[in-house]
C-alpha cells in the first residue's frame, strides 16, 4: 500500500511540475521565426479592389506594424525602429541585452491567457470588475504556429468578429506576406522582408 502511494505521489508531482515549468526563448522563437535571421522589416497595407481581387492600397498608419528590427546571431533584438506611413521615424529603441523570456506552459493561465503546449495562446478571457466574462477570444494555428483564425465572443456566446489569415512563406517557412480577414473581407496585407546571415 505504501508503495502504491508513493507511485501515486511522484506521477502527481511529475505532471504538477510539467504543467509549472516554463520555456525559455529568445526573440526569434519567441516571435515563431525559424532560421539565422539578421533583419526584418514590416510594413502593412490597406487592401484594394476587394471585388476583383486582393491589393495592396495605402501603408497604413499604425508604428507596430511598419517596423525594421535587427537580431543578434543568437537571436535576441538588438534594435527595433519603428515608422509612421510615409517613412519618417517615431521610435528607435537599441539593446544589448539578451534577456530570456519565459513562455508559460501549456494549459498555464496568465491574465485570463490560456496557452497550448508549444506556447501559443489558444483562449482569451476579458472579465468584468465583478468577475463576469466580458468577452472571449479562441485562436487557432496552423502547423507552423502561425495564428490563421481568431473569434471573438460576447458574455452570451454570440459571435462578435472573425479574423482569418492568410500567409505565403519563404524557404525557411517564415511567413513574408499575411492578409488579415475581418469577417470574411480583406481588410490588410502586411508584407516582412526578412534577410538571413550568410
Amino acid at each position: 500500500m505504501r508503495i502504491l502511494n508513493l507511485i501515486k505521489i511522484t506521477i502527481y508531482f511529475s505532471i504538477f511540475l510539467s504543467y509549472g515549468q516554463t520555456s525559455k526563448k529568445n526573440d526569434l522563437e519567441k516571435q515563431n521565426i525559424k532560421g539565422n535571421v539578421k533583419s526584418i522589416k514590416t510594413n502593412t497595407f490597406e487592401t484594394t479592389d476587394r471585388f476583383k481581387g486582393i491589393f495592396k492600397g495605402e501603408k497604413i498608419e499604425r508604428p507596430s506594424n511598419n517596423t525594421y528590427i535587427i537580431y543578434n546571431k543568437k537571436g535576441y533584438e538588438t534594435k527595433v525602429n519603428s515608422y509612421h506611413s510615409d517613412g519618417s521615424l517615431i521610435n528607435k529603441k537599441s539593446s544589448k541585452k539578451e534577456d530570456i523570456i519565459e513562455i508559460p506552459s501549456s494549459k498555464q493561465s496568465e491574465k485570463g491567457k490560456i496557452y497550448d503546449e508549444t506556447g501559443n495562446v489558444i483562449e482569451y478571457n476579458n472579465y468584468m470588475s465583478d468577475g463576469s466574462i466580458n468577452y472571449k477570444v479562441l485562436y487557432k494555428y496552423d502547423d507552423n504556429g502561425n495564428e490563421i483564425e481568431s473569434i471573438s465572443y460576447n458574455s452570451k456566446g454570440r459571435l462578435i468578429e472573425k479574423w482569418s489569415y492568410e500567409y505565403e512563406f519563404d524557404r525557411n517557412k517564415n511567413w513574408i506576406r499575411k492578409i488579415l480577414f475581418i469577417n470574411g473581407v480583406p481588410t490588410e496585407i502586411t508584407e516582412r522582408e526578412i534577410e538571413y546571415f550568410k
